[in-house]
């Protein structure tokens, strides 16, 4: 497994948990594997930050034939939450704007971009204990939470803290995960 990560301090948790010849800098436009090199390419809640067709053309370079993409998506049920509503909205009001979020959809994209199977989806829902902390721990974890600066970052967290911790919160929360899959054609 070779992990390519543009945030500096994301590919330091990487490279301490995989070490640090596996955590490579880079982007999905360009990603620092030679061609044809890898099976599989995983991309994990981030296909939204991609420049659609640079990454899929990027992604076909580096797979070698037939190989595979699982695009992987989580989708928090907050359903059963007291603050979900107020939680969202600080959510949708602090993201920043940038021009893929809300472009054309991974299979959109991959269908668009010719040269693979077609695309399918596969959901998985899965439900266990939580508790408040965990869910500010999940926004934490969020990409552009952890882009932001700094000060931003605290001050958005606190409020997530505060929203959360002032409402009432299920015992066991769903989460379901997408799992997109297509291969080289």
């Amino acid at each position: 497994m070779t992990a390519v990560e543009p945030q500096h301090s994301l590919r330091e948790l990487l490279a301490a948990n995989v070490g640090a010849e596996r955590a490579l800098d880079g982007l999905a436009e360009a990603i620092p594997l030679s061609d044809a090199s890898v099976e599989a390419v995983t991309v994990a809640d981030a296909f939204h930050w991609f420049d659609p067709v640079a990454a899929l053309a990027e992604i076909r370079r580096v797979l070698r034939p037939a190989g595979g993409l699982a695009v992987l998506a989580t989708v928090p049920d907050w359903s059963g939450a007291s603050w979900a509503h107020e939680l969202g909205t600080l959510l949708a009001q602090a993201r920043p704007e940038h021009p893929h979020f809300d472009g054309p959809s991974w299979r959109e994209a991959v269908l668009a971009g010719g040269g693979w199977t077609a695309p399918r989806e596969i959901r998985v829902s899965a439900s266990q204990p939580a508790q408040s902390e965990q869910f500010v721990d999940y926004i934490a974890s969020m990409s552009w939470i952890a882009a932001m600066p700094e000060r931003q970052r605290a001050e958005t967290l606190a409020r997530v803290r505060a929203i959360v911790a002032a409402g009432e919160t299920p015992d066991e929360p769903s989460v379901q995960v997408v799992v997109g899959l297509a291969s080289l054609a």
